[in-house]
C-alpha cells in the first residue's frame, strides 16, 4: 500500500472504531486514565468471546507449569483494568479478588462480575500497588497476578516488594513489566508520550492514528485483510486494537 492510502486506511478503521474522543492536556504528576479507557472498552460491547478465550488461554501461560490448575486457590489480579483477565480466573475455578486504584476499572470490573459471577467468590478492592496498609489488609492470595501494571504506579521497585506483601506462604508472584532491553530509543518513546499527555484531544488522535498505522503497516503492506488483522488481535490480545493503543501511548507513569 502507498503511504498515503495506509494513512486513510488507517484513518478509517480510526474512526469505525467509534472511540470516545481523548481528553485534553493532562497533568504530568497525574496518572493516566487506564480505567476510562478499559470502561469504555466494555461499555461499546468491545469483549468478544475470542477475547475472552485469549485471556483464558494468558492465565493457563501465565502458570508456566508451576501449579497444575486455579481450582480452588485465591487470586489478586492487582490492576485489573477491565476486569477481563479476572474473569479469567474466575472461569477456571479461582476465587479471587480485583484490586485497582482508578474507579473506572472497578465499576468495568464489577459489571463483568455481576454478569459471570457471585460477590462471595469475587471480590473488588480499591487499592494501589504502593498502598502497603490496603494491600496488608487484603485476603492472602495463593497467586498475585500483575501484569503490566507496576511500571505505571510511579515507584516500579516500591510497587514490585509491595505486590509480595498479599501473598499467602508459598504464594505464587506473576509479574510483567517494561523490560529496557527491548526499547532502543528509550527516550525517544518518553518524549512521545509527554507529548501525548500535553497535546490537545485532536492531537492525540492524530498520534494514535499514526501509532496503529505504525503497527499494522508490515501486515497491511503484505496484503492482509485489515479488518482481519484487528479481529486478530482481538483474538490473540483479548482487547480492542485502537483501546490498546490508546492504552499504550497514554501509560503514564512509565519506568522500565
Amino acid at each position: 500500500l502507498h503511504d498515503v492510502a495506509l494513512h486513510l486506511l488507517g484513518r478509517l478503521l480510526y474512526t469505525l472504531a467509534g472511540l470516545p474522543r481523548p481528553g485534553g492536556p493532562e497533568d504530568d504528576a497525574g496518572q493516566f486514565a487506564f480505567g476510562a479507557n478499559w470502561l469504555q472498552f466494555l461499555d461499546h460491547g468491545r469483549i468478544t468471546r475470542h477475547g475472552l478465550v485469549s485471556a483464558v488461554q494468558e492465565a493457563r501461560r501465565a502458570l508456566g507449569g508451576a501449579l497444575s490448575s486455579f481450582r480452588g486457590l485465591h487470586v489478586l489480579d492487582l490492576g485489573c483494568g477491565s476486569g477481563l483477565q479476572s474473569l479469567a480466573f474466575r472461569l477456571l475455578g479461582a476465587h479471587l479478588t480485583s484490586a485497582d486504584i482508578q474507579q473506572p476499572a472497578l465499576e468495568a470490573t464489577k459489571q463483568l462480575r455481576a454478569a459471570f459471577s457471585d460477590e462471595a467468590s469475587w471480590t473488588v478492592a480499591e487499592c494501589s500497588a504502593l498502598d502497603v496498609l490496603g494491600l496488608s489488609r487484603l485476603t492472602p492470595a495463593d497467586v498475585v497476578y500483575t501484569w503490566g501494571v507496576l511500571h505505571h504506579s510511579g515507584n516500579l521497585w516500591q510497587a514490585l516488594h509491595n505486590a509480595q506483601l498479599p501473598l499467602a506462604d508459598d504464594g505464587l508472584l506473576l509479574v510483567a513489566v517494561y523490560a529496557s532491553e527491548f526499547y532502543d530509543e528509550k527516550e525517544n518513546l518518553m518524549e512521545m508520550k509527554r507529548f501525548y499527555r500535553n497535546a490537545s484531544a485532536w492531537r492525540k488522535e492524530q498520534l494514535e492514528i499514526a501509532v496503529g498505522i505504525h503497527w499494522l503497516r508490515p501486515l497491511l503492506k503484505a496484503g492482509n485483510n485489515p479488518f482481519a488483522v484487528l479481529s486478530d488481535f482481538n483474538v490473540q490480545r483479548g482487547m480492542d486494537f485502537w483501546t490498546d493503543v490508546r492504552d499504550w501511548l497514554g501509560g503514564w507513569a512509565m519506568e522500565f
